[in-house]
């Protein structure tokens, strides 16, 4: 007997985290749905699970909505001054 190990077949990568532009408030529950590919009801009762549940679902959306950029923003990209110089 040999064993044949089955290798996972590769999806689509997900979409970039943003937030969605045309939500009815910051677009936070719309575009961590498309991010995560499940559908907007399931994120919004799991906020309000969470927020029920000691309030981390209001702290989670409030951070989402500051740090994750919107639709229309440009992707960060990493920013340097000046070169980096080797002491050697």
């Amino acid at each position: 007997m040999t064993a044949q190990l089955s290798h996972p077949q590769r999806s689509a990568p997900r979409p970039a985290l943003r937030r969605a532009l045309g939500a009815p408030v910051a677009g936070v529950a719309l575009g961590t749905a498309r991010h995560l590919g499940v559908s907007v009801l399931t994120v919004r009762c799991g906020f309000i699970l969470l927020a029920l549940l000691g309030g981390a679902g209001i702290l989670l959306y409030l951070w989402l909505w500051i740090f994750v950029p919107a639709e229309n923003e440009p992707a960060p990209t990493a920013y340097f001054s000046r070169p980096v110089r080797s002491s050697c």
